[in-house]
C-alpha cells in the first residue's frame, strides 16, 4: 500500500495547484492567488515537503514571483510549518510544531453536534 501512495505523490510533484482565495471579510471581493508546490522527490522516491505562496509574496532568497514564505515538512519524526512572515530574512520568522495538533492528543472524543 505505502508504494502505491509513493506513486500517486510522485505524479503529484510534477504539478502545482493553484487557489484563488477571497476575502470574505472585505465588502469589496478583493481576491489572491495562492500557488501550492510539492518538491520533486530525492533519489529515494520521497519528497521532502511543500510550499506555500501567494501572488505578490515571496522569501529572501527567491527573485520575485518565484519565491514561497510558507513550508510544511515532516521533519525528524515532527510535522513541522515554518514561515518567513519577513522577506528580508533568511531565516525563518517563525517555526511550529504541529505535534500538539495530533488527533491521538484529543482530551474528549470529537461530537460533530457540539459544532452546530
Amino acid at each position: 500500500m505505502e508504494h502505491g501512495l509513493n506513486n500517486n505523490a510522485r505524479s503529484l510533484a510534477e504539478a502545482s495547484l493553484k487557489v484563488v482565495l477571497y476575502d470574505t471579510g472585505s465588502a469589496n471581493n478583493a481576491k489572491i492567488e495562492v500557488l501550492v508546490d510539492i518538491h520533486d522527490p530525492d533519489q529515494n522516491g520521497f519528497h521532502r515537503g511543500i510550499d506555500i505562496g501567494a501572488k505578490g509574496y515571496g522569501s529572501y532568497t527567491m527573485e520575485d514571483g518565484s519565491g514561497f514564505p510558507v513550508y510544511i515538512e515532516f521533519y525528524e519524526g515532527k510535522l513541522m510549518l515554518r514561515v518567513w512572515a519577513d522577506i528580508n530574512s533568511e531565516e525563518p520568522t517563525h517555526t511550529i510544531s504541529l505535534e500538539g495538533a495530533r488527533e491521538s492528543l484529543r482530551k474528549e472524543p470529537f461530537h460533530p453536534d457540539n459544532f452546530v
